[in-house]
């Protein structure tokens, strides 16, 4: 056997043997700047929410968790922005990466975070992992159209809202 085989060998492996420990995992789709993402979910308080009916809104996705001192410390600015654009056609989504749903539901009724909430659990990161998020906190603000127009941290989402109500006004 050659070097080169066999090194070729050795490589197929290793790489099976990692993809069977979980080491090597699938890579994972990722949303982008640009894209039309699907959202179809059930919202912990039972509210179904789709891409639909969404439609005509800057829709703020957040990817957090109570577990997440950034995302608990940006939670006060997010209760400020649903106050200040839920009338001006802005809805804001939690996507929770919590552990624990009761322990999710009761922090959003005790903070007043009074927007749908969808719980991706740990177990499954469902949409997590459709949207490519390997770390929170992370906002996505979409177009009425449901289009990406920025990928971020919290602290950052200010003038890309501004921006966004500005040059892509909603229509509801």
């Amino acid at each position: 056997m050659t070097e080169a085989k066999r090194f070729g060998a050795i490589a197929t492996v290793i790489v099976v043997v990692l993809g069977g420990l979980g080491v090597i995992r699938e890579a994972r789709a990722a949303v982008s700047v640009g894209d039309k993402p699907a959202i179809d979910f059930t919202a912990t308080d039972g509210t179904r929410v789709t891409s639909e009916a969404l439609q005509g809104r800057i829709v703020i996705v957040d990817f957090w968790a109570t577990w997440c001192g950034p995302c608990v410390k940006a939670v006060p600015h997010m209760i400020e922005l649903n106050n200040t654009y839920a009338s001006q056609g802005v809805q804001i989504l939690g996507v929770s990466r919590d552990r624990d749903r009761r322990a999710l539901m009761r922090f959003v009724k005790n903070k007043g975070m009074n927007w749908p909430q969808f719980f991706d659990t740990n177990e499954t990161a469902i949409m997590s992992q459709a949207w490519g998020v390997s770390g929170i906190p992370r906002i996505f603000i979409l177009s009425p159209e449901g289009e990406v127009l920025w990928i971020g941290h919290p602290v950052n989402m200010d003038k890309p809202l501004q921006d966004a109500l500005k040059n892509h006004p909603p229509t509801v």
